[in-house]
């Protein structure tokens, strides 16, 4: 007889008990019951343990002394888990259908190399009556942290985030260390997670300025020559617009001299993927890869780029600026997961936390 894959869900929470209660209540309608579940609490200074034990009893539960951060709370959940693939989720988001998980590892399955499946995630407080998700999985250059799963055999392969970036970021540089491992990465849009974006403890400015960051420090660890260069240059000024369109003097200050304290560190540990893996990467961000064999053809032309550019890129979603009055941010979000755009209270928009 067969063994049914176990899943283990990782979900890592920090002060916010009952949307952590919420999820676990949703988590409980799927239908796929190879489950195991760690909740790594980050050092909360308001107690969620009760949550869980009402919840979910027999979870795993561990809680950090000192808080490590989003990133660093993942990378120790990670090497806690026992499943053969891994859900990872926020305290306050989680599948819409109760198949979904059934879904995610029926498609594991099917394909050997594929290493995460990154879902369709719709942000927002409550959940459309219709959700609009795009048509047809495709290959991408990334996944969304709130919603998605891994092959913890690839997982083991490639290792743990990089837990010096503390928060935000982490899926762009881990995902090129996906690719470099022979890895694949791709959204199945058939699966929802419904994220509600709690405004506890979100600050848009502090969003920005982790991003800004890390960014650049994924620019200096994971590609080579000259597309270092290349890159570096275009995400320092990208970045450096975003930050001043916050109005946010003190995290643009603080962004720029974290990037530089931590500089030493990133060089040490920098390791350039490999052309063949910059080749792919770069498929999937530039063209529609929905078969493996895309993924290893000749790199985009520079006209396919420019094409990008003015289609997707132009269009991306992003924070209105500071002096902007309309409540959520502006763009057409048109990037890896295909996150519906959301809707952002005034309190989230300005940040409760610094």
């Amino acid at each position: 007889m067969r063994r049914i894959p176990l899943v283990s869900v990782l979900i890592t929470a920090h002060n916010r008990p009952e949307e952590l209660r919420q999820t676990l209540r949703q988590l409980r309608q799927q239908r796929y019951r190879a489950l195991d579940l760690l909740v790594i609490d980050d050092a909360s200074s308001t107690p969620i343990e009760d949550v869980v034990r009402e919840e979910w009893p027999e979870a795993e539960f561990h809680r950090n002394e000192r808080n490590l951060g989003l990133i660093g709370s993942r990378t120790l959940g990670m090497a806690r888990v026992r499943g053969d693939y891994m859900l990872v989720l926020d305290d306050d988001s989680a599948p819409v259908d109760p198949m979904a998980i059934a879904l995610l590892v029926s498609r594991f399955e099917r394909e050997q190399e594929l290493g995460v499946i990154t879902c369709h995630v719709v942000e927002g407080l409550t959940l459309p009556a219709n959700v609009q998700a795009p048509a047809g999985e495709r290959y991408v250059q990334s996944y969304t942290g709130c919603g998605h799963m891994m092959r913890v055999e690839m997982m083991h392969t490639v290792g743990g985030y990089r837990d010096y970036f503390t928060y935000y970021g982490e899926e762009s540089e881990y995902a090129l260390r996906v690719f470099n491992a022979g890895w694949r990465i791709l959204y199945l849009p058939s699966v929802v997670i419904h994220h509600r974006m709690s405004v506890i403890g979100r600050s848009n400015a502090r969003i920005t300025a982790y991003n800004f960051r890390n960014t650049l420090w994924t620019v200096l660890l994971d590609l080579p020559f000259p597309r270092l260069l290349l890159d570096g240059a275009w995400k320092l000024g990208i970045g450096s617009v975003e930050l001043l369109k916050q109005g946010n003097v003190r995290w643009a200050l603080w962004a720029v001299g974290s990037f530089a304290t931590g500089l030493s560190r990133v060089l040490a540990d920098r390791q350039p993927v490999s052309a063949t893996a910059l080749r792919a990467y770069d498929n999937v961000r530039f063209r529609t890869v929905r078969s493996p064999d895309m993924l290893t053809a000749t790199a985009p032309s520079l006209a396919e780029r420019l094409v990008w550019f003015r289609r997707v890129w132009w269009h991306r979603r992003r924070a209105a600026a500071f002096w902007n009055r309309q409540r959520e941010g502006i763009g057409r979000l048109a990037w890896v997961a295909g996150k519906e755009r959301a809707t952002v209270s005034d309190a989230e928009r300005n940040g409760t936390s610094p």
